[in-house]
C-alpha cells in the first residue's frame, strides 16, 4: 500500500507484485499499469489515468472511492470488477472492458467515443457525450435482453436511459454469435444492434 497526504504522481510504468491500495491527496499514473492484481485509489482530489491500464496484463480489478472525481485518457482492462465511486470524465477515446462495471456516479465522455464492455454493467448517474458509445458482452456468444427481453447480458431501459446526448448507440457485437432479444424499448439517439451470427428478436414495442 502506499500513503500520501498531498498529490501523488507515478510517471513510470507501474506492474504491482501484489494487490495495492493508493490512498493521496490526488493520484497520477502517467504511465501504464499491468498486472493480475486488484487496484484500489483512494484519493479525495483527483484520480487521473493518463496511459493505458491492463494493455499487457489485465488487472484483477480496479476501484476508485466516492470521494473527488477521476479522469481517464486510455482504455482500462480488467479480468475481474471495475467500480468508479466517484464522477468519471474521460480525455480521449476509451474502452472500458471488465467482468463487471460499475459507475456509481456520472461519466463524461465529452466528445471522445466511449465503449462499455462487460458481463454486467451498473450506471448510477447520467452517462453523457456527443459522439458513439457501445455497449456489448465479454463474450461473442453472450445472449443479450433488452428492456426486459431474455438474455444474459441485460441492459434494462432504466439503465440505456442513463444515456444522454450521443450521436449513435451499438448495442452488441460485430463478431457475435447470441441472439438479442428486446422488450418494450424506448429510444433515445440513434441506435445499433449488432450480432454477426446471431438472430435479433423484437419481441416488444420499440
Amino acid at each position: 500500500s502506499v500513503r500520501s497526504g498531498g498529490a501523488l504522481t507515478v510517471t513510470d510504468a507501474l506492474s504491482p507484485a501484489g494487490n495495492a491500495t493508493v490512498t493521496a491527496g490526488s493520484a497520477t499514473f502517467a504511465s501504464a499499469i499491468d498486472g493480475a492484481h486488484a487496484l484500489t485509489v483512494n484519493a479525495s482530489g483527483l484520480t487521473t489515468f493518463g496511459a493505458a491500464v491492463g494493455s499487457g496484463t489485465a488487472l484483477a480489478s480496479l476501484t476508485t472511492d466516492a470521494a473527488g472525481s477521476t479522469r481517464v485518457g486510455a482504455d482500462i482492462t480488467t479480468s475481474g470488477t471495475q467500480h468508479y465511486g466517484d464522477a468519471v470524465t474521460l480525455t480521449a477515446a476509451t474502452n472500458f472492458t471488465a467482468g463487471t462495471l460499475v459507475f456509481d456516479s456520472t461519466l463524461a465522455a465529452g466528445s471522445h467515443q466511449l465503449g462499455l464492455q462487460a458481463d454486467a454493467l451498473t450506471l448510477g448517474g447520467t452517462v453523457s457525450g456527443s459522439g458513439t458509445v457501445s455497449l456489448a458482452p465479454s463474450l461473442a456468444t453472450t445472449t443479450i435482453g433488452l428492456a426486459g427481453g431474455a438474455g444474459t447480458y441485460q441492459l434494462s431501459q432504466t439503465t440505456l436511459s442513463r444515456l444522454t446526448g450521443f450521436s449513435t448507440l451499438a448495442i452488441g457485437r460485430s463478431d457475435g454469435s447470441g441472439d438479442i432479444r428486446v422488450g418494450h424499448l424506448v429510444l433515445s439517439m440513434d441506435t445499433a444492434l449488432q450480432s454477426g451470427s446471431g438472430t435479433i428478436h423484437l419481441d416488444g414495442s420499440v
